[in-house]
């Protein structure tokens, strides 16, 4: 019995203890206590109702601020883009109807004024009073007719061009809400859950995909409710990593809970022991190293702690910091395979297309494609997958004609540069469609003409003031003639670039070179000493010994790629030698790289994504544009 009530008092006894030694600890949890590294989710979602037309990644993925994440469609959108646009190209040609009908009426009015006034002076019966007097007669109602419809220019063309203002705007809200149909990463982090499949159809504001960043922004941690009140908003603590005890950041307290809630298990010190507190928010720097689920332990005392704070590599905790490529390996030109370009059936027809010039855009992964011709010399581009189908038609906003458009180059700053061949196309004068040097700003899917100004004029003024420059005497021909067809075009540091298919000099290609192309668009002036012959090239095919023209650049890595070809025969039996070629720019050494025998290569372009170059072909009207993916030629 004694010895029973001896157990019993040792066991108080240690209890006792126990929970002294529990209270102190607890006592002194507002210096310490743990929590788990976290961050926000962000929930990606469309405002429309649309369809999912492609994804691009999957769940867990690394991605970078500015990668493309989901395509999706909108038919109605299309649609009302497409009937509205129609609109606006009905009631400009309205509007030209209707000056070109006033004018003609006031020069018919013109010639019979000036016809009567002619028979007037011929009448000799009559004398100088009585001419005067009749022609003031036959003048006055003439007159008055012409200034009435002088007048009536402004007038009939006013409420057309109010209802055009308007129609423009509406359209230029819906080309921005087209563009919010490409859904890009507005952080960079790691995706975290894909929500929707390709087809399906999305309700508004439903969730496609999750993600979050690749560090942690916040720690959730609990603080022991009998000691909550020594923690305050503001404060600053010290938030210790539990996997690298050498790596620590300093943190701010941003928030306490309401409530009394449990202790997560993984945060509790005896994990059967049920333990109460607050939640507590704490904001971390954005490029800490901690990892997220991470177990941390957080620290409010006022004395500098020992440990040091020497930070983690990422590599060794995992975490990607930037997007990495594959290393480039060198490797053999395959046999090349030619694919057709086709449409896609929620297109309007273009079998007009004829591919003449191709620009990746890295941020939509598709294609910018330029044509010679399109349907009524509409500003059009065209949007192109990786298999070579047309997905869209992107319309060049605040240009209203354009014709033969050859060459498409890539500025800075989302700017393009697209030139048109400036060569004569059925009759003496080159047009003035034809004439264009267009600079457009871009973004995403939405093209805005900022600069025209018509190149020929300008080439054609330079070259007549100073003939004694070696360019002048290349391209002005000996009876003074000035016919030049351009083909290729890239930029570099503000000078552009341009690539003739004719003239040759002895047989060889040129490139000129336009300084302060920024200057040429602004005032709309070309110096002559802005202008230079820059190389020649002999681009002779090596089977036939054809002299060759250009017919695209692409600079890459400080290689010129060069497109050229040359035909041979009669008009319906032409063969045709394609080539294509380097240009070491820094060793001044051309390479033959290879030789297209029988097609017609018209645009060159790279992509990084899958490390290969992408060739078109133009076929005419008779078939298709093709396209052929090339590597190996780096």
């Amino acid at each position: 019995m004694k010895r029973n009530r001896l157990l019993l008092y040792f066991c108080w006894c240690i209890a006792i203890v126990v929970l002294v030694l529990i209270t102190f600890r607890y006592q002194g949890e507002f210096t310490e206590f743990y929590g788990i590294a976290e961050t926000r989710e962000i929930a990606v979602n469309s405002e429309s109702a649309v369809e999912v037309k492609k994804i691009h990644i999957i769940a867990g993925q690394t991605i970078q601020k500015g990668d493309l994440l989901v395509e999706l469609y909108n038919p109605e959108l299309t649609q009302s883009i497409n009937e509205t646009t129609h609109k606006i190209e009905e009631l400009k040609a309205k509007i030209a109807s209707t000056v070109s009908d006033i004018n003609y009426r006031i020069k018919q009015l013109q010639a019979e004024h000036d016809i009567n006034r002619e028979l007037t002076v011929g009448l000799k019966s009559i004398n100088k009073h009585q001419q005067a007097a009749k022609k003031a007669e036959i003048s006055s109602p003439t007159a008055i007719l012409i200034e009435h419809l002088e007048k009536s220019l402004p007038l009939e063309t006013n409420p057309t061009r109010i209802r055009i203002d308007m129609l423009e705007r509406e359209l230029n809200l819906m080309l921005e809400e087209k563009n919010k149909l490409y859904v890009f990463a507005q952080v960079s982090g790691v995706i975290g859950s894909v929500r929707c499949k390709v087809g399906e159809q999305i309700s508004p504001f439903s969730t496609l995909l999750t993600l979050h960043p690749i560090a942690p922004s916040y720690i959730k941690g609990y603080v022991h409710e009998f000691v909550y009140t020594k923690i305050a908003v503001g404060q600053k603590v010290k938030v210790l990593s539990m996997a690298n005890p050498f790596y620590s950041v300093t943190g701010e307290i941003v928030g306490v809970g309401s409530k009394i809630i449990e202790y997560p298990r993984r945060l509790r010190r005896m994990l059967e022991v049920q333990v109460y507190g607050r939640e507590v928010q704490i904001r971390i720097p954005k490029d800490n190293q901690l990892l997220l689920g991470e177990k941390v332990l957080v620290s409010t005392q006022k004395q500098e702690d020992n440990l040091s704070s020497r930070p983690i590599s990422k590599t060794l905790l995992g975490i990607s910091q930037a997007k990495t490529t594959a290393p480039i390996t060198k490797e053999e030109i395959k046999e090349p395979v030619l694919i057709d370009i086709t449409v896609s059936r929620a297109l309007r027809d273009v079998t007009t297309m004829e591919a003449s010039g191709i620009l990746y855009l890295p941020d939509l992964k598709k294609y910018l494609l330029v044509s010679d011709t399109t349907p009524g010399n509409r500003p059009i581009l065209y949007l192109m997958d990786n298999t070579g189908q047309i997905e869209d038609e992107l319309v060049i906003q605040g240009l209203d004609k354009i014709d033969d458009m050859e060459a498409i180059a890539e500025g800075e700053e989302e700017t393009i540069y697209i030139v048109c061949s400036q060569d004569i196309h059925k009759g003496k004068d080159v047009e003035k469609k034809r004439k264009l040097l267009l600079r457009i700003k871009r973004d995403r899917t939405y093209l805005k003409l900022d600069k025209k100004v018509y190149l020929y004029d300008l080439l054609k003024k330079a070259a007549q003031e100073d003939k004694q420059i070696k360019w002048t005497g290349f391209l002005t021909g000996p009876d003074n003639s000035f016919e030049i067809n351009i083909e290729g075009a890239f930029v570099q540091d503000n000078n552009l670039f341009l690539g003739f298919k004719s003239p040759q000099s002895n047989s060889k290609a040129a490139i000129i070179k336009i300084s302060n192309i920024s200057s040429v668009f602004e005032k709309n002036l070309l110096e002559p000493e802005n202008v230079q012959l820059w190389q020649l090239f002999d681009l002779k095919d090596p089977k036939t010994g054809l002299p060759s023209g250009i017919s695209d650049l692409y600079l890459h890595n400080k290689k010129l790629y060069i497109l050229s070809y040359a035909n041979k025969g009669k008009k319906n039996k032409k063969k045709k030698y394609g080539n294509v070629w380097t240009y070491d720019i820094e060793n001044n050494k051309l390479t033959h790289k290879l030789r297209l025998n029988t097609l017609k290569p018209e645009g060159i372009t790279f992509n990084p994504d899958m490390n290969e170059f992408m060739v078109t072909f133009d076929h005419g009207n008779e078939q298709p544009s093709k396209i052929m993916r090339l590597k190996g030629l780096l």
